[in-house]
């Protein structure tokens, strides 16, 4: 539900911006470019393979023929949002993971425990660092961690912040290397 309204406050800023500033881009693709990389990243927590892969794209098509910086900025913010998702529902449900070790689906189970125990580890480790690298890197990986971060109990104001100074970097350097292509 959080996560709805700031999209919607999200969307809502950015077409106020865009209409402010009178800018080229028509209204209906700044709410594609922030639902496209807010839903590709988790934000309404069912997963759509390939659609972060088109709210990438859309960021690199956008920041070639829009303003640049605001393009990143709304993909970065709505990447960002998306994930804090995926960081709430873990923390919620943190408690409840657990499975016998008994038949194949046990085995699966010992699998994620220790790959999440590995996670958690490094995670507890170097937090604020995992997550700012995992999300200005464009890689599956960030959910992962998003996810161990919220399992694991990391402090939400650090998540927030290394996720969306992450992302909105990755935001901007989509859009800029969209810029480029075009500029050549």
């Amino acid at each position: 539900m959080v996560g709805l309204a700031a999209a919607i406050i999200g969307t809502l800023i950015a077409l106020g911006l865009a209409r402010r500033l009178d800018l080229e881009i028509p209204w209906l693709a700044w709410i594609g470019l922030f639902l496209a990389n807010w839903i590709g990243n988790g934000g309404i927590l069912v997963p759509i393979p390939g659609l972060r892969l088109v709210g990438w794209t859309m960021a690199v098509h956008q920041g070639a023929d829009g303003p640049t910086i605001l393009v990143g900025l709304v993909a970065g913010m709505a990447m960002a949002l998306g994930q804090t998702s995926f960081y709430l529902a873990a923390a919620a449900g943190s408690d409840r993971f657990s499975g016998s070790g008994k038949g194949r689906s046990g085995r699966v189970v010992d699998m994620l425990r220790s790959a999440k125990e590995r996670t958690e580890d490094f995670v507890e480790r170097h937090g604020f660092p995992t997550i700012f690298t995992l999300s200005v890197l464009p890689n599956p990986l960030t959910t992962f961690a998003t996810i161990t971060a919220g399992s694991m109990g990391m402090g939400f104001r650090a998540f927030l912040v290394a996720n969306f100074a992450g992302h909105v970097i990755l935001g901007l350097i989509l859009a800029l290397f969209g810029r480029w292509l075009v500029s050549g």
